[in-house]
C-alpha cells in the first residue's frame, strides 16, 4: 500500500499545479471544522485516551487531583497548538508555496512511501522465510 501511495503520489508530480483555481472551503471557520472533524475521530478518540491513560498510570504512587489536573489540561493546551499551528500553516502555506517545490515535496514525499514500503516487504520477506 505505501509502494502504491508512494508512485502514485511521484506520478502526480508531473501534474501542472494551479494553486489560483483550487477550490476554497466554503465552511465559515475551516479551524473549527478541522477540531470537530478530529474529536469524532474514533481513531484519534483512542489514542489520546491511551494517551492520558499513560500519562496517569506512569505517574509513581497514584496521580493526586491537582497532578491529574495539570497533565490533563497540559496535553488539552499541547493539542490545542499543535492543531492551530497546522491549520495556521496549511492556510497560510499555500500562499507561499510555488509549483515548483509543491513538486518537489511531491516527489520526495513518495520516494519515502516507497523507500518505508520496501523496507516493510523486506522485514516481511526476512520474518516469513527465517
Amino acid at each position: 500500500m505505501l509502494m502504491y501511495l508512494g508512485t502514485q503520489s511521484v506520478r502526480e508530480a508531473k501534474r501542472k499545479i494551479d494553486f489560483d483555481k483550487m477550490q476554497v472551503s466554503t465552511a465559515r471557520n475551516p479551524v473549527l471544522v478541522g477540531y470537530f472533524v478530529n474529536i469524532s475521530n474514533p481513531i484519534a478518540i483512542v489514542w489520546w485516551v491511551g494517551v492520558f491513560g499513560s500519562l496517569l498510570g506512569a505517574s509513581e504512587g497514584g496521580a493526586t487531583l491537582t497532578n491529574a489536573l495539570l497533565s490533563s489540561s497540559t496535553i488539552l493546551i499541547g493539542i490545542l497548538l499543535w492543531h492551530s499551528t497546522t491549520s495556521i500553516l496549511t492556510h497560510w502555506g499555500k500562499r507561499l508555496l510555488s509549483e515548483t517545490t509543491a513538486k518537489y515535496i511531491n516527489v520526495i514525499a513518495g520516494s519515502v512511501l516507497i523507500l518505508f514500503g520496501i523496507r516493510f516487504a523486506y522485514n516481511a520477506v526476512i520474518i516469513i522465510f527465517t
